[in-house]
């Protein structure tokens, strides 16, 4: 067994590099514009959600990317038209990457872009079980993720969760083999108490997996869902 003896949170640095390159520690965000000129990212689209676009996490990131354009317009519950939105706001920006920012709405939502950005046509095609029919498709826009809650590991899953209103119902959508790379910065994350409340809301979306949220619940630290 290893065990991990550390001072500060400036300790906590290291890069996962399999499947998804991740660089994780205190304070890595500032190399994001090392990481965009390593993949030639020129004009990337940030995506996020209306919830962080009223932060001013946004604009902190898009200071770090030259180039960048703004998408904020998915909810809480990104929709397949809302990615196809997003997927216009892509190709309206010229952009050649997707930078994915947010909560699991947020990644999710821009993974989705990117995909679609690629490869275009019907999204509910990456929808399992049909995806299995369509394993030979790789988007060739590169995707890089930033997280800004710890409750749902999007930034390292090759899938997003998309919203069908119309049946409803919530699809994983598959991102299959696409260029992913994530930047987990702890300065970056919300405040702690958030962060308990992620892990909360994280374990009841576990327990309802049986069903159909089409929204997230209300928690609050008492464990009362409201």
């Amino acid at each position: 067994m290893t065990y991990w003896q550390f001072s500060s949170a400036e300790d906590l640095r290291g890069d996962w590099l399999f499947p998804t390159e991740t660089r994780f520690g205190a304070g890595r965000i500032a190399e994001l514009p090392s990481a965009l000129a390593a993949l030639g990212i020129r004009k990337p689209l940030i995506v996020t959600d209306t919830g962080l676009a009223a932060t001013p996490i946004p604009a902190r990131i898009a200071a770090l990317a030259p180039g960048s354009a703004l998408w904020a317009d998915c909810d809480q519950n990104p929709t397949g038209e809302q990615v196809m939105v997003g997927v216009a706001a892509y190709h309206d920006h010229g952009a050649d990457a997707v930078i994915a920012l947010g909560g699991g709405s947020g990644l999710d939502c821009g993974k989705s872009v990117a995909l679609m950005a690629g490869l275009g046509g019907d999204l509910w095609r990456f929808a399992y079980p049909r995806s299995l029919e369509v394993q030979a498709e790789r988007t060739p826009v590169p995707i890089i993720a930033i997280p800004t809650t710890a409750g749902t590991g999007a930034e390292v899953e090759a899938s997003g969760i998309i919203t069908d209103p119309e049946k409803p119902v919530k699809a994983g959508i598959e991102l299959l083999d696409a260029s992913r790379n994530g930047i987990v910065d702890a300065r970056v994350l919300k405040e702690r108490q958030q962060l308990a409340e992620d892990g909360v809301i994280t374990l009841l979306a576990m327990i309802s997996s049986d069903g159909v949220m089409t929204a997230p619940p209300r928690v609050n630290l008492r464990g009362v869902v409201t």
